[in-house]
């Protein structure tokens, strides 16, 4: 549990009297596991020139899934008589990722759908993407078909042993890493799980 309290009080020289603020929040993980949910809430009274109001905020956010290919967010605000609610998702699968989100406040409803994704042709086939970004890279597992590279959320080796990983930081040592554990044939035998690549910028490695 973390939490932080701030008071403030300013002399206001328009009425002589004293314009206060106080604000306190405070984060709490709902489970013991590193990626357990995470529940924030924050609460503000400010009184300036004699009126009073208060808002505050809750937000959870979590993620779901053996990789963690779910995640999402749920928040609510308050503010005098107004209020509004916000729910996200996004799911990174390994040919596409899709996030939605939904909002409602006073008077209005707003909802969005969206979904990105990408084919990267190579002197080994074709192969999709959930993301693509500048630079990139492809990884090459021969027979590791189902087994997820760690590196990034949702990516898994496909039937032709290939895989699409985004994010590669340019000109700095990147460690790649398969995990063995989600390979379909247990039959496979790693001859090592991690390489190191240092990329040029807006390249292919």
């Amino acid at each position: 549990l973390s939490y932080g309290i701030s008071i403030a009080q300013l002399n206001n020289v328009q009425t002589g009297d004293h314009d206060r603020q106080l604000q306190v929040n405070f984060s709490l993980p709902l489970g013991h596991s590193t990626y357990a949910p995470m529940l924030s809430s924050s609460f503000i009274q400010d009184t300036t020139a004699g009126t009073t109001s208060r808002g505050g905020q809750e937000v959870l956010i979590g993620s779901a899934g053996q990789g963690h290919q779910l995640s999402y967010s749920f928040s609510a605000s308050q503010a005098a008589k107004d209020s509004a609610y916000t729910a996200n998702g996004q799911y990174r699968g390994a040919y596409s990722s899709v996030a939605a989100s939904v909002s409602r406040g006073s008077g209005y409803t707003q909802q969005s759908l969206g979904a990105t994704g990408g084919l990267v042709v190579h002197s080994g086939g074709i192969t999709l993407a959930n993301q693509l970004t500048d630079t990139f890279g492809i990884v090459e597992a021969d027979g590791a078909q189902g087994a997820r590279v760690t590196n990034s959320v949702g990516t898994v080796i496909n039937r032709s042993g290939y895989a699409i990983l985004p994010f590669l930081l340019p000109y700095r040592m990147n460690s790649i890493t398969i995990d063995p554990e989600g390979a379909v044939s247990p039959d496979v035998e790693f001859k090592s799980t991690t390489v190191l690549i240092a990329p040029r910028l807006n390249s292919v490695a």
